[in-house]
Order: C-alpha cells, then structure tokens, then sequence
C-alpha cells in the first residue's frame, strides 16, 4: 500500500471558527460498521481476483439503493510489473450539486497482494473501511433529500495496492486511470476537491494529513472537526504519503488524504492477519466520514460566495 516519508506525525491545536453544520449529513454508524463486515466477508480482495469482482458488484448493488445517485463500473486492463495483464474495476457513485464544480471523494477496496495470502487477510482497515465510510456516506447524503453544494463523485478504487515496488506500472492503478479519464474529458477542471479515505477505521484513531495535502484543505478540516468536537483527532503528519491522491495532485488538483497510519504498535497490523474488524470501531468510520461531509458542504459554501 502506501510509502510515507518524513518523521513523526505532529499533532496540531488551534482556534477555530465555529459556524453551524446542523444542515450537513451525518452517517449512521451502525451501517457503516455492517458494510465493513460485509466488505471483509470477502477474505482478500486482490485486483482481478474473483473476490475483487464480487466485492464490487455488490458495492454497486448496494450504491443502487439510492435512487438520487448514479452508479457504474469503469472496467480497464493493464499490464503490471510481473507481466500479467489485470482488469481493474472503479466503482464511480455521482450526484449532482447546487454548483456546476464537483469533489471526488475516493477510497480504495483491494487488499495488498501477499504470496499464498491467507484467508485471515481481510484488509479490515486498509480497504475495507474506506469502502464502508463512502458507502455511508452515500446513504447519508440520498436520506437528507437534499441537493449537496457542489456535485460529488464517489470513486472506489482498484489496484491501490502496489505488487512489488510503487512505479508507473504497478500501483495507484485506479486512482491514474480516473484523473487521466476525467482529465481527458474536460471533467478536471471543474473538480473542486479530491477527499480521499484511507485507513480510516482503527479503534485508536489518529488522522494525520500528510505534508503534500492542500494546506487551505487541512485547516478547514481540522476546523470542521472542531466544531464536531473531534478536533483530537485530526492533526498533521510532517512527511508525505504515496496514495491515491497523487495521480489527482500531479494534475492541479487540491487534494486532501484522511489517512491513520499508526495502526497498532509501531505500525504493526498494517498488511498483516491482525488487520480485523476487532481493531476498528463504529466510533472511527463516523467521525471521519462525517468530517469529510462536512468539509465537502464547507467548500460548497466558499463556492457559493466566489
């Protein structure tokens, strides 16, 4: 999965400003928590793998739910670093907003590739809550009845997963292929926002932006998790992280990575067995989806005022 740089995560105080989100979504938790054990029932979710393929069909059977949105499978092949061609499959879930501009809200859904991989790999947290967050979240947003601010784009990424080493043929597969795709058809342009999930689960929750995220885009984070009195759990990480971001970031867009990567001690259920439901909690997906929520209706508001 991702590669950081950098040293400690540096956790950051402040004062902030206090308006109102009362009209802002908020996700049930209790869903949240169904559809991550629903995502890990799948065992490992490798990229072209049978179990990738029926984890996506039924996130798009459950997106389907919700008749506001919008929903479809990008499918694409690529040659990796091994020489195996794979399919990749994105999930992309829209609404449309008040504005003409949009935020792209992603996470991905694959499990990192490890040689005879058990079938008590299930990428709890790193995949499957980031799946489960934005499928909350789309829920969230259709129950309001409301129009979002700005439209939103809801992408669930395949092939986040590096199999040997990052590099243009082997990893952030996804994420590469749907900046180039919005790219070539004009769409970037217009796209306010990357929010990206990832890692967004651990019962010990602890977010921190990585130093390449927009700046203006931390700040207003951590100021909209104040006012939802979660501002413990937001700081800043000093270094960067190799994630689905960048392909977004490379191209101009202000991006934003929702990333706990201290997960257990010294890091260590990252891409193990210990990666279960048991260390997540209900209490992490919520916070951070409703935060994100927050800031998407947030940069709705500064649109509206431009």
């Amino acid at each position: 999965m991702k590669y950081r740089s950098g040293i400690a995560a540096i956790l950051t105080a402040g004062f902030f400003w206090t308006g109102s989100s009362a009209d802002v979504p908020q996700i049930e938790a209790d869903f949240a928590w169904r559809m991550a054990e629903r995502a890990v029932a799948e065992g490992p979710r490798i990229s072209g793998s049978k179990a990738a393929w029926r984890s996506i069909l039924w996130m798009k059977r459950e997106a389907e739910k919700y008749p506001r949105f919008r929903s479809r499978i990008m499918e694409f092949s690529e040659e990796i670093c091994t020489g195996e061609k794979i399919t990749f499959r994105n999930l992309v879930v829209e609404i449309p907003g008040r504005s003409g501009k949009f935020v792209l809200v992603g996470a991905h859904y694959d499990t990192k590739y490890l040689p005879d991989a058990p079938r008590e790999f299930v990428g709890a947290n790193d995949g499957a809550s980031g799946a489960a967050a934005l499928l909350a979240m789309i829920r969230a947003i259709d129950r309001s009845g409301e129009m979002p601010p700005l439209g939103i784009r809801f992408v669930f990424f395949d092939g986040e997963e590096c199999r040997v080493e990052y590099a243009r043929n082997d990893g952030l597969h996804g994420s590469r292929y749907e900046a180039a795709q919005l790219a070539r058809n004009g769409m970037l342009r217009d796209c306010r926002a990357m929010l990206l999930l990832d890692m967004v689960g651990d019962r010990e929750l602890s977010i921190t932006f990585p130093a390449g995220c927009d700046a203006a885009l931390r700040q207003t984070a951590r100021e909209e998790a104040a006012k939802l009195g979660m501002q413990r759990f937001f700081g800043d990480y000093s270094g960067d992280i190799l994630d689905d971001d960048l392909p977004f970031r490379a191209r101009g867009v202000p991006t934003i990575n929702f990333i706990d990567f201290c997960y257990g001690p010294g890091n260590r259920y990252w891409h193990t067995t210990e990666d279960r439901l048991d260390k997540l909690s209900r209490e992490s997906l919520k916070t951070v989806a409703d935060v994100a929520l927050a800031l998407i209706w947030r940069l709705g508001e500064e649109q509206a005022h431009r």
